[in-house]
């Protein structure tokens, strides 16, 4: 069963973190949604924290996206949502760009490194 809402309302990142990197329920792409969202809305309500749950929620995504032991469907989503961090109006795009290029030009090499051991579909893996 997935997180509810309401379990987002409570602040429970936490729960939906370990749902989106663990794959406990890789039929519903909604929880990475979900757990995105709580992410953007906590780092609303704290800007002080805002590059650190970015960049947190980024690692959760390129983390699954790289790992073997799950669905293939699921690890391709986490890294197009990982990819979205990368779009030039993401606000953790901006921050980096202009303040740490270097931090920028590492994570997207690891959306690179990620999308190119993620096999197509049919594909063996190759780690």
């Amino acid at each position: 069963m997935s997180p509810s809402i309401e379990s987002r309302r409570n602040g429970d990142g936490e729960l939906l973190r370990m749902y989106v990197r663990c794959g406990l329920d890789t039929r519903d792409a909604s929880v990475v949604c979900r757990y995105l969202q709580w992410g953007h809305e906590a780092s609303a309500a704290n800007p002080a924290t805002q590059v650190s749950m970015q960049l947190r929620m980024l690692q959760t995504l390129l983390q699954t996206a790289h790992d073997t032991a799950l669905p293939w469907h699921w690890r391709s989503t986490c890294l197009e949502h990982a990819r979205c961090f990368l779009h030039p109006r993401h606000p953790l795009r901006e921050l980096l760009g202009v303040h740490d290029p270097l931090a920028l030009r590492a994570i997207e090499a690891a959306v690179q490194t990620c999308r190119d051991r993620l096999p197509r579909p049919g594909q063996p893996d190759r780690g």
